[in-house]
């Protein structure tokens, strides 16, 4: 019988809880509340000031460089260190934005990466599941470079205001923390536990901060983003790099079929909202009369690259770009009209978005590959057996000649495996 909403949502949060008991042995009910909290709302409020935001990231980040400055040299005293994050906690108004500071202590193992000009744009930012696709990502890790601290701000901030908990989901979350401390999943008393969530509802259930004991045990310094966030944090921070350099851009999305190319261009598009516009490949392909032997014998030559350049590439260049017509697979043929918007960003999404006829026309062109195991396995789920034995025997074996023939990966300025 197939599992409820419920109970899978149960299994995830219960894997989450023995994950961060296993990593976090020292955790509090305090702390075992907070990342009930954060698994629900994220952080748990809108944040209408972006920029106070930004400023509060760059205050701690600067408070972790100083205590890290401080500690590998001579030894600084507990009183400087907890006057340090007296002062730190002061200025980010840790209560109004759910973040966490670095702690008192200095940790000699944690330190801020080496100062670079540009950022790495395979960058990944080492982070902890914590639920509902959400992750802490650590400030550790992340370069002393002004696009990738804005990057993360934008990233935190659309977060925040994307993620719409519930009460109801967090009452059920601490249930089943409850009943995982009865059955002896983590190690604080069920007694101990019950007693800390009566409080914390009679209260109403705000937002927590860390205990002490897990602050100076593990000096928490992180920001809550999407894990897709994170995953591909380095082509969020190449995208605000181009905002910051040019009017328009043209981005270039290819990669194999069920790699999640379409996803992937959603939650590019959630971040920057208007400012971006997608373009669809799938529109593009051959209408019936078009698909002769000798077009499909060409790598890449099922796309139709001709009406492509003269629908997108030129009028994108000559700024007229607004609108072209669709493929429609059901008639093989031009289908209804897609209305473009004018946008900052134009992402072309799909297998076949670089073929050589235009890729030198993008500013960006990113690359997605997967394990072909997995691979077919999505398109099974997604497709059905009947289109997974089309895309065995056709689709792919076409993709991948395509591929190999222009060296599409190689060629692209990102990379990824998913």
């Amino acid at each position: 019988m197939q599992a409820s909403e419920t109970e899978i949502e149960k299994k995830c949060w219960l894997e989450i809880i023995k994950q961060h008991q296993l990593k976090y042995p020292l955790m509090q009910p305090a702390d075992w509340v907070k990342l009930a909290y954060q698994h629900v709302f994220a952080g748990g409020h809108l944040i209408d000031d972006p920029e106070q935001s930004l400023q509060l990231l760059k205050n701690e980040l600067a408070a972790i460089k100083t205590i890290s400055r401080n500690g590998r040299g001579q030894k600084t005293s507990e009183t400087e260190f907890s006057a340090d994050q007296n002062r730190l906690k002061h200025t980010l108004s840790l209560d109004q934005y759910s973040c966490e500071s670095v702690s008192a202590e200095f940790d000699k193992n944690c330190f801020m990466t080496k100062k670079t000009a540009e950022c790495d744009p395979m960058l990944k930012l080492r982070s902890e599941m914590i639920g509902q696709e959400l992750v802490r990502v650590s400030l550790r890790d992340l370069p002393e470079n002004d696009q990738a601290v804005n990057t993360l701000n934008d990233l935190f901030v659309c977060t925040a205001n994307q993620i719409k908990g519930s009460h109801a989901q967090l009452r059920d979350r601490l249930a089943w923390l409850l009943e995982a401390s009865r059955e002896g999943i983590i190690s604080i008393s069920a007694a101990k536990i019950n007693a800390y969530i009566n409080a914390y509802q009679n209260k109403g259930c705000p937002a927590v901060h860390h205990s002490e004991t897990y602050r100076r045990s593990y000096h928490p310094a992180y920001r809550l983003i999407k894990k897709i966030h994170a995953d591909f944090f380095g082509l969020f921070v190449s995208i605000n790099q181009l905002l910051s350099q040019k009017e328009t851009s043209l981005i270039a999305l290819d990669g194999s079929s069920g790699c999640g190319k379409s996803y992937l261009s959603e939650a590019v598009k959630t971040v920057y909202g208007d400012k971006l516009q997608i373009i669809h490949m799938d529109d593009f392909f051959l209408q019936q009369h078009q698909r002769t032997n000798e077009r499909l014998a060409q790598p890449g030559g099922n796309i139709d690259y001709e009406r492509f350049e003269q629908a997108i590439i030129k009028p994108y260049l000559q700024g007229t770009l607004s609108s072209y017509q669709k493929f429609d697979c059901r008639t093989m043929s031009l289908g209804k009209q897609v209305e473009l918007p004018p946008a900052r960003i134009y992402l072309v999404e799909g297998v076949y978005s670089q073929h050589p006829v235009f890729s030198n026309y993008y500013d960006l062109k990113v690359f997605l590959k997967i394990d072909t195991n997995q691979q077919l396995e999505r398109i099974r789920q997604r497709s059905g057996e009947i289109l997974l034995a089309k895309f065995i025997e056709t689709w792919i074996p076409m993709e991948n000649t395509y591929f190999s023939a222009f060296d599409i990966e190689k060629k692209a300025d990102l990379s990824y495996e998913v």
